[in-house]
């Protein structure tokens, strides 16, 4: 198992199209691309930040799956994920059926579907655990209980 903290990782953010077809990714981020493609199951969390993923945490897919790019190892960047599964936890402060039936959910459907499956992860999970800053020690700890065992399962 591997975690990756992606606020700790020094990114560029790609401005043109010109970036993403030429400009080699840091050093850190080639090495994450051959964890990613030796690995099996993603696990992959994130807070919900006006409606979607933090624009940081999109910037570190775009370094991660960039094409057009030298390769290092035996993985390029497009296929690197196809055949494995995910499983996306993502925390919020609305409500978890209010994100998922008023909103429709569509900030993590986008990350789901315009990313992942795209790329061949089958199959994709989602876990939405909402209303987090009005849980106490104990709703925290029935999460990570739960959370734990959808890793042992990798579910």
């Amino acid at each position: 198992m591997h975690r990756v903290d992606v606020a700790d990782l020094e990114l560029g953010v790609l401005r043109t199209k010109r970036a993403w077809d030429t400009e080699m990714p840091a050093p850190e981020i080639l090495a994450l691309r051959e964890r990613v493609a030796e690995s099996d199951h993603l696990a992959i969390v994130f807070p919900l930040w006006l409606g979607t993923m933090p624009a940081y945490f999109k910037a570190f897919w775009e370094q991660l799956l960039r094409t057009g790019v030298p390769q290092t190892g035996k993985a390029t960047a497009p296929s690197i994920l196809r055949g494995k599964s995910a499983r996306i936890v993502v925390t919020m402060g609305m409500p978890a059926p209010v994100f998922r039936w008023y909103f429709g959910g569509y900030g993590v459907k986008c990350f789901a579907r315009g990313i992942l499956k795209i790329m061949g992860v089958a199959p994709i999970r989602t876990t939405v655990l909402g209303s987090v800053a009005g849980r106490g020690e104990a709703g925290y700890q029935h999460w990570m209980k739960a959370m734990s065992e959808l890793g042992r399962r990798c579910n």
